[in-house]
Parts: structure tokens; sequence; C-alpha cells
């Protein structure tokens, strides 16, 4: 069974944690640039790997050990952490990090999935 408390803790979370990374980008660009731009190779940048991050932790956490509920459960964390990212996102008049379209979402939702299949798989091998 999903676990919807620690779904909504974890996406919260990830979810300001990439608030706080996309502000770091945007303010302090130009320092960290060889950071960016080595995320840049594989196209990702600091906001979405924190929303990959978010499935990660869910399926890593997640006490339901099930190769089912871990991705869905991370698929459901990143794509909270994806709408906050994507509310939020439109106070930037930089840079908007998302288009809060359904693909979009529907994206983050994926990452999640993987990340929190990842995450499983990371549980497993370390016992």
């Amino acid at each position: 069974m999903i676990n919807l408390s620690k779904v909504l803790r974890y996406g919260l979370i990830w979810g300001v944690v990439a608030l706080v990374l996309a502000l770091l980008e945007l303010l302090l660009g130009d320092a960290l640039r060889p950071l960016f731009d080595a995320l840049n190779v594989v196209g990702l940048d600091l906001p979405w790997f924190a929303v990959i991050m978010a499935g990660v932790h869910y399926g890593a956490r997640n006490s339901e050990r099930s190769w089912l509920t871990s991705p869905i459960g991370g698929g459901l964390t990143a794509l909270l952490a994806a709408i906050l990212l994507a509310i939020v996102s439109g106070l930037f008049a930089g840079r908007s990090y998302v288009n809060a379209g359904l693909f979009t979402l529907a994206a983050g939702f994926v990452v999640g999935l993987l990340g929190g299949l990842a995450g499983e798989a990371i549980e497993r091998s370390s016992k």
C-alpha cells in the first residue's frame, strides 16, 4: 500500500529543495556555471535533479518492500514536487523551469517512478 503521508512529506521536502536550487541557479548562475554545464550535458538542471531525488527518497524509505508500490509512490512524490516547482516557477521572471502542462507533469511522474524503482533497487541491494 502506498504511504500517502510519506508521499506528501517527501514531495514537499524535495519540492522546497527544488525551489532553493532554482533560486541558487538564478542568483549564483555565473559562479556555479561549471556545475550547471556538467548537468546540461545530460539534459538536467538542479531543480529537476531534486524532483528525481523525490522518487528515489520514497523508494529508499518505503517501509513496504515492493517493486510496485515504491515506483508508484516515487512517481506520486515526484509529481507533487514538480507541481510545487511549476506553481512557484511562475514567480521567477528570469527563467521558467517548467511549463505547467500535462506533459511536464507526466514527465515528473515518470522520472519519479524511475527514481522510486532505483530507490527500491538500492535498498534491496544494501541488505
